[in-house]
């Protein structure tokens, strides 16, 4: 059994990485929010990505480009600042392939939201199906690096775990 200092740095570590889920789960959820209601079915599955990913995003119109204008241009930013804050707070305590994965998805989901300020130009310049396709990437391209990460925290949370609980500090003195 780890002593209680190694034991309260695994905790840690644990409570870190359930912090990047959550801030992966940030935009997630303000997409869900910016979605019109009956848009993804009432109950979401227990793996809210999936059910995202499988029903897909709304059709681009002029009209849905303003409406997620903001999830691109200000939340992706909150997040990625939110991530990078972490590890440059607590970065000793996060797995190093993890510090990487936020550094690779920070940059990807501004990225994202750098292009997605081209999205109205583009569907302008190249037509409506363009638009259609541009749009769709710039959702999926978001996404799919913050669900990745999301696992990614997931599987080294239980890597520290390997049993299944976390123990708690009191429990090792």
């Amino acid at each position: 059994m780890p002593s209680a200092s190694e034991a309260e740095k695994v905790e840690y570590s644990a409570e870190l990485l359930q912090e990047v889920q959550m801030n992966c789960l940030r935009w997630l959820n303000r997409l869900l929010h910016f979605v019109p209601e009956d848009f993804y079915p009432e109950q979401v599955n227990a793996y809210p990505w999936q059910t995202v990913l499988e029903r897909g995003f709304p059709d681009y119109s002029a009209e849905n480009a303003q409406r997620y204008a903001r999830l691109f241009n200000v939340h992706s930013g909150r997040v990625a600042d939110r991530m990078e804050q972490m590890v440059a707070t607590f970065g000793d305590a996060i797995p190093v392939i993890v510090k990487l994965k936020i550094f690779r998805v920070s940059k990807s989901i501004r990225n994202e939201a750098h292009g997605y300020g081209w999205l109205v130009a583009t569907s302008e310049r190249f037509g409506e199906e363009m638009g259609q396709i541009y749009f769709h990437r710039r959702f999926m391209d978001t996404v799919e690096p913050l669900r990745q990460l999301y696992d990614l925290a997931e599987q080294q949370r239980e890597l520290l775990f390997p049993e299944g609980r976390p123990p708690t500090a009191l429990a090792t003195i």
